[in-house]
């Protein structure tokens, strides 16, 4: 006969969550120069590694506009926005600016310094 051992009672695990210092709860990139739709894959791929994270975006070299890269960083605006999480832009170039009024849309619609929201 097969002796029944007891059942091993598991503790519930405790999981302290450290709050990060604000320099590591703050993140930058540079947009590329070439910020077409064959970007938009990586950019995304950033910005969700910086979910949660004040962003700051600078988009001094862009000189080339894809629509699906704005829409990333459209919708980026927007999630950042409404998580309460600080997005800005800083240092569009002109054909960035060219390209967010081509399609209807303002710099404020991105946060971008200088431009009301």
């Amino acid at each position: 006969m097969k002796s029944k051992k007891p059942a091993l009672k598991r503790k519930a695990a405790k999981v302290r969550v450290a709050l990060a210092s604000p320099e590591t709860r703050t993140a930058t990139f540079t947009l590329p120069e070439m910020f077409e739709t064959s970007a938009a894959s990586t950019i995304h791929q950033q910005l969700l590694a910086a979910r949660d994270k004040a962003l700051t975006i600078d988009a001094t070299h862009v000189r080339r506009v894809g629509t699906l890269s704005l829409q990333v960083m459209l919708s980026a605006a927007r999630t950042w926005s409404a998580d309460g999480v600080l997005f800005k832009v800083e240092n569009a170039s002109s054909e960035l600016l060219d390209a967010i009024a081509l399609l209807g849309l303002t710099a404020a619609d991105f946060h971008m310094d200088g431009h009301a929201q």
